[in-house]
């Protein structure tokens, strides 16, 4: 079976310098990308367009996924009319303050069970 042996320590620290700068990199960009996603479903919520409102008059349900429950408790007074076009999974549970709770034993961000 074939592969790469290193040669000498410094090949070690050079690889390992090579991957610590790349992980942070693809973390922050999956969290730009999970941002905009965000920012783009809240859009959607508290600013939709006339299109969007259109689809939701004719029966069509968007289903919003990992917002925050500060944002799903705004829909509740904010939008209430419109909440029969709307579905929310994977909730993130947030304190007053709006910032997600984490789970002790896992170090993740608490989710609301759905009951799905």
């Amino acid at each position: 079976m074939g592969g790469y042996v290193m040669k000498t320590p410094l090949e070690g620290v050079l690889i390992a310098m090579l991957v610590s700068a790349v992980i942070p990199a693809l973390a922050a960009q999956a969290n730009t990308v999970d941002e905009k996603y965000e920012k783009w479903q809240l859009k959607r919520l508290f600013n939709p367009d006339q299109r969007q409102l259109s689809h939701e008059q004719a029966g069509m349900v968007f289903i919003y996924d990992s917002l925050k429950s500060k944002d799903v408790d705004r829909v509740m007074t904010e939008q209430f009319h419109r909440l029969n076009s709307m579905m929310f999974i994977g909730t993130i549970i947030t304190d007053e303050k709006g910032k997600p709770l984490v789970n002790p034993e896992t170090g993740l961000a608490m989710i609301e069970d759905d009951g799905c």
